[in-house]
């Protein structure tokens, strides 16, 4: 919904067409006004407009916060909810194969682990540029020209506002715990927080999860006074009670005002609307780029997990060693196909596919980790080779977490095998 409220306000606000919507991110040079290539988004842009003034929709005051408590499953839903820019982080690591940012950690969202976010937004509305226009010494430039020199957008407007959230997760709960805790979760996240019976549901779903391990915090922020505010909201017992974090949110409202808030979205237009007559633009699909992030992503995860079984393996190693490397391969693809969305000449080669592939990467992965789990039951003797022979050909792996290597194991189908959560 914000996405269409937003779009909508630029298509009354400014006289430009719509292009492109941007979330943020730590190594954009988004602001209002600068010119932008997606292909190449870090290269600095000439300041080929100019404008009237900067409109805002607020009167630089707050229009509106809210305070939201939702469950997180993966990196994906995360971005999402926090309004997170997965084509740049897409972009950046296509090109260096690295993550930009703390909470990008694979291990927050493995599949025995519960996450929860709370947050806290702030919107001070939009801020669009009046009658903006190419400066006179750009303007007989030729579209190529105007591509190189300017870049093949501009950001038009951008909504502004604050927000701070924090990541609570509990790892390595059990599969019937995880669902009666989610199961609770969904409740709260659609309470509301003044209700009494609220306050109840909350403190009994932070019981729980607190019973069943250690609850690991972490708080992040953009805009306003940064989270120095938050320190104590570090400390468990401060989030056991809800009434604390809403008077700790409550009084950062308070002291916040329209000069600490910062760009939570961006709209950019195409420089061709001030040109007469064509101006041709390669088109990159910012969703393509982004889903070949996510999944690639979730291929070095299942990469370094087969990876890993394979090295416990005491036979049978070459068997599966030939199925691990066609994973690789569909690994190495994806990343070829990253790379191509971020070169204008290669970019019919920018496409992410069905999720077939993958699905045999993940059924590679339980066939390895089968083999693993079978190996080292014969290995600590809770096996005979009878019984491991069996096993193996009926796909099938004994599974001791329930009651010990001493006891009779439970056998399991290898298609049952968890894979991953993120």
């Amino acid at each position: 919904m914000e996405n269409i409220f937003f779009r909508c306000m630029i298509f009354l606000c400014s006289s430009v067409l719509f292009a492109e919507m941007h979330y943020p991110h730590p190594t954009s040079r988004f602001y209002l006004g600068s010119g932008f290539n997606p292909f190449d988004p870090d290269k600095a842009q000439l300041r080929c407009l100019e404008w009237d003034g900067i409109a805002s929709s607020s009167g630089d005051r707050l229009q509106r916060s809210s305070i939201e408590i939702s469950g997180v499953s993966s990196m994906r839903e995360l971005h999402s909810k926090i309004g997170f820019s997965a084509y740049f982080e897409g972009r950046l690591f296509f090109t260096k194969l690295a993550a930009s940012v703390a909470y990008n950690s694979e291990y927050d969202f493995a599949e025995s682990n519960l996450n929860w976010l709370v947050s806290l937004n702030m919107d001070y509305g939009t801020y669009s540029l009046s009658n903006p226009r190419l400066k006179k010494e750009f303007s007989q430039m030729t579209p190529i020209e105007i591509r190189r020199r300017c870049g093949h957008e501009f950001v038009v407007e951008e909504k502004r506002g604050v927000q701070v959230f924090a990541l609570l997760s509990v790892k390595n709960v059990e599969e019937k715990q995880k669902k009666e805790l989610e199961t609770k979760l969904s409740i709260i996240s659609r309470g509301f927080f003044y209700d009494a019976s609220f306050e109840a549901s909350y403190k009994d779903f932070m019981s729980k999860a607190r019973s069943l391990g250690e609850i690991s915090i972490k708080i992040f922020a953009q805009g306003g006074k940064g989270i120095r505010e938050f320190e104590s909201l570090l400390r468990v017992d401060q989030f056991m009670d809800f009434s604390r974090i809403l008077e700790s949110f409550n009084g950062y409202i308070k002291s916040t005002n329209s000069s600490e808030a910062v760009p939570l979205l961006y709209a950019t237009s195409s420089l061709g609307n001030f040109l007469e007559g064509d101006f041709p633009i390669p088109r990159l699909n910012k969703d393509i780029l982004s889903g070949l992030y996510y999944r690639y992503l979730e291929m070095q995860k299942i990469s370094k997990r087969a990876k890993q079984a394979l090295s416990q393996l005491s036979f049978n190693k070459e068997e599966y060693e030939k199925s691990f490397f066609t994973l690789e391969a569909y690994k190495e693809e994806l990343r070829e196909r990253g790379e191509n969305c971020l070169d204008e000449s290669k970019i019919e080669g920018c496409f992410l596919g069905d999720r077939k592939p993958f699905t045999q990467c993940e059924n590679t992965l339980r066939q390895i980790l089968c083999e693993s789990f079978r190996q080292q039951a014969l290995k600590k003797k809770a096996l005979d080779e009878m019984s491991y022979r069996m096993m193996k050909r009926r796909d099938l792996y004994p599974d001791f977490s329930e009651k010990g290597w001493e006891q009779e194991p439970r056998y399991r189908a290898c298609e049952e095998i968890p894979i991953l959560g993120g």
